[in-house]
């Protein structure tokens, strides 16, 4: 079992790593990335136990979208949708902006998000397997803008800031912007379907 630390200076750095044997437990502290594999055919079960981040993403989990997932015609706006959440949540909570990283201030913590999001994904990629997209060349800065929103947009990116302004207080920063990496691979995921895969979500992240 690999455990990681996830703080702005070392994000992703192994920090454990544990041998277990039959019979052991390990108890990962919530937030925390790891991986687990087995050196041979076993039997593992695991367990969550409640804590405040697991009611974060619970939470998350509720909140409606304002496009339908698995419609090829939203692609854009599921990524400026993520930006745009980021942006808000900085814009709300400016302390939470070193958490999501060193670049935050400068690009913004929406293209923050993305960027980590885009190193996460071309870091699994197998070197064997070809993935022809070009690495992104967004401006800084660039704005999540929804010219046609009816409102829709704004209030679902106002639930989700709303959501993490009040659970910073409980959760560590770096945590939460964690969570919102996970939670937007996950819509990646589900809205790519089948062909999800880290090519498939690294190219539609680097046309929009």
């Amino acid at each position: 079992c690999f455990l990681y630390s996830s703080t702005p200076e070392h994000p992703g750095d192994e920090t454990f790593r544990i041998a277990l044997e039959p019979g052991d437990a390990v108890v990962i502290p919530p937030g925390w990335w790891h991986a687990v594999w087995a050196e041979q055919p076993s039997v593992g079960m695991n367990m969550w136990v409640p804590s405040d981040i697991l009611s974060v993403s619970k939470f998350l989990g509720r909140i409606s979208l304002p496009f339908a997932i698995g419609d090829a015609s939203v692609d854009a706006e599921l990524v400026r949708f993520a930006r745009a959440v980021c942006d808000r949540i900085c814009g709300v909570v400016p302390q939470m902006i070193p958490a999501f990283g060193a670049g935050a201030a400068e690009a913004g913590c929406g293209a923050a998000l993305i960027a980590e999001v885009d190193r996460r994904l071309a870091g699994v990629l197998p070197p064997e397997v070809p993935c022809p997209v070009a690495p992104p060349n967004a401006p800084a800065n660039a704005t999540a803008s929804f010219p046609d929103d009816d409102g829709t947009v704004a209030a679902s990116v106002d639930q989700i800031a709303k959501l993490v302004g009040v659970w910073q207080q409980r959760v560590h920063h770096v945590s939460l912007v964690m969570l919102l990496i996970d939670y937007f691979e996950g819509l990646l995921h589900s809205h790519l379907g089948a062909v999800s895969s880290p090519c498939a979500m690294l190219g539609l992240i680097r046309r929009h």
